[in-house]
């Protein structure tokens, strides 16, 4: 029970932290560097997977943090080793989420 609480714990604080880096970088003015933007959105211009692997995308944090909160649980991680993976974690979100808002 353990297990399940602190996975979906963890679950939670992905959701956040993926709310928090698109809402502080949807409002930043950081540089494009890829192709000039269309105008077009994924909803009326996309091919059919783009959706899908959009949602996938955004959730792929969350469930990385649940799995790691299920296995920190699960194995009796000291807190100084689950604290330091979920750094890890935080900061590659946050640089995966940056670099493709950059693209």
């Amino acid at each position: 029970m353990k297990s399940l609480v602190a996975a979906i714990g963890a679950f939670v604080v992905g959701l956040l932290l993926t709310w928090l880096c698109l809402y502080t970088l949807s409002h930043a003015h950081l540089p494009h560097l890829g192709q000039k933007r269309s105008g077009c959105d994924v909803d009326h211009c996309g091919p059919s997977w783009v959706a899908p692997a959009t949602l996938v995308f955004l959730l792929l944090p969350a469930v990385g943090f649940a799995f790691t909160g299920y296995v920190a649980a699960r194995r009796g991680w000291t807190v100084r080793k689950t604290g330091g993976i979920f750094a890890i974690l935080i900061v590659a979100t946050t640089l995966l989420f940056t670099c493709m808002f950059m693209l």
